[in-house]
């Protein structure tokens, strides 16, 4: 694969729960290889989220109350000829 050029993302699908959280993240995407032979490649990349509520940071600077997410992992899927 390391023929592959940059990409451009083509759209992406939400998953969300029942608060209207993202829990899933699907983007869609797609290019074409560098080595001069036209060949094109699509693929997705999967993210997972998760939630959790923070009562605020104290001290100088600290972050105020409220939803924070992380993203706990995720895929890459390439279709390359």
């Amino acid at each position: 694969v390391e023929d592959l050029g940059q990409g451009t993302i083509t759209g992406n699908v939400p998953t969300t729960n029942s608060q209207g959280q993202v829990t899933t993240l699907a983007v869609n995407f797609k290019g074409l290889t560098n080595d001069g032979d036209g060949d094109t490649y699509t693929g997705t990349m999967t993210l997972h989220f998760s939630y959790y509520y923070s009562s605020g940071g104290g001290g100088r600077g600290g972050a105020g109350a409220g939803w924070r997410f992380i993203c706990t992992g995720g895929t890459v899927k390439i279709t390359y000829p």
